[in-house]
């Protein structure tokens, strides 16, 4: 179980009272429509309803589709799932070529959205949740929206390799001499989430600490998946090299693990993890605008959140404050870090070459395109 430690001082909220600010704001209301009457328009689109999740693995989003289709068969999906870094510029091509076909972006560049809402390229919907979103992740007149809460820096290890107490309380333990080869990490240089991460442990640590981890024998990875996949890997394998890989930090979570021999444990305080909400945005030039905006109400709705918010935070005030999740108030993770990281393009990219002087280029495959 994920646990937070929150934060002695109540955020403040700043009003636009201005009325002529207010009257210089295209104003959207929320969408309060049912889905089933937003159903009946979307059936009358045509074409499917081409959909791109940015990530690693397209087992994240196989839930999320197959739960849609069902419950809604006569609006096909065509969906895809590639790197966001490559993603971005796939949609930016397609604009600068005038053949835009992408209907929605669910992706982790949370940078590309203020840029492609100040062009005009975003519609701006409100699902009839919107005002339940949390405020600091959110476009306030509905450009985009998160949709889902993920996380490096726990901990994830194999119970049955690790005992507790060699557990690591800290970015530091993990270079004690007992983790040497039995370590899995995704290259920070190829995925700037995992780069944030990096950014704080060595702001804290000093590259001192990167330095020594660079003695340690890590197996390297492309894609976060692949960072814990590795280690599920190693659970059966029969190769003594192989097995030995038992611990990372640069799995994407999911706050609860998907295996049995699988566990989470957050380094303790004062260590910080890096968190954000992926974001979803509906591009203004889709032909399939009531399609779209019924997956959006849909990824956004109650029941799905709800069934998310049983394995850990999301994305929704009301739900969190009901399951007990802590994440916008705690102090060991701040999830607008990594909006504010990611929008400053020469910091990124300062982290970035710090890492590659050192660790060199990513080596291997992109997942999971095999590029």
């Amino acid at each position: 179980m994920t646990t937070y430690w929150r934060l002695g001082a109540t955020a403040a909220i700043v009003i636009l009272g201005s009325p002529c600010l207010i009257q210089a704001l295209d104003v959207v209301t929320p969408d309060n429509r049912t889905l089933d009457e937003i159903y009946s328009l979307a059936k009358n689109e045509s074409g499917p309803l081409n959909i791109i999740f940015g990530g690693s693995s397209a087992a994240a989003a196989a839930p999320i589709l197959a739960a849609f289709s069902k419950q809604y068969p006569d609006v096909v999906l065509n969906a895809t799932t590639d790197l966001s870094k490559y993603v971005d510029t796939v949609i930016d091509r397609s604009y600068i070529t005038n053949n835009p076909y992408v209907d929605i972006a669910i992706l982790q560049t949370v940078n590309d959205y203020p840029r492609w809402r100040d062009e005009g390229r975003l519609l701006k919907y409100k699902p009839a949740t919107f005002d339940e979103i949390n405020n600091s992740i959110k476009d306030p007149n509905g450009a985009y929206v998160p949709v889902n809460i993920y996380q490096f820096g726990p901990f994830y290890y194999d119970n049955t390799k690790v005992t507790p107490e060699r557990v690591p309380k800290s970015y530091a333990d993990i270079l004690d001499p007992y983790w040497k080869g039995k370590l899995v990490l995704t290259y920070p240089n190829d995925d700037d989430g995992v780069l944030t991460l990096f950014s704080l442990i060595i702001s804290r640590y000093g590259f001192a600490w990167f330095d020594a981890l660079m003695e340690q024998d890590v197996l390297w990875v492309r894609g976060a998946s692949a960072a814990s996949t590795t280690i599920i890997n190693a659970h059966n394998s029969t190769n003594t090299t192989d097995s030995a890989r038992s611990l990372t930090f640069t799995a994407l979570g999911g706050f609860t693990p998907s295996t049995s021999f699988l566990t989470v444990a957050q380094p303790q305080a004062p260590e910080q993890f890096m968190s954000w909400g992926q974001l979803l945005g509906i591009f203004a030039s889709t032909p399939r605008p009531e399609s779209a905006k019924l997956f959006a109400s849909f990824v956004l709705s109650n029941e799905w959140q709800s069934s998310l918010a049983a394995a850990g935070p999301v994305v929704m005030d009301s739900l969190n404050q009901q399951f007990g999740h802590a994440l916008f108030e705690a102090n060991n993770t701040q999830v607008t870090g990594y909006i504010t990281f990611m929008g400053d393009r020469a910091r990124v990219e300062w982290w970035r070459m710090q890492i590659e002087t050192t660790l060199g280029l990513p080596q291997g495959p992109d997942p999971p395109t095999g590029r």
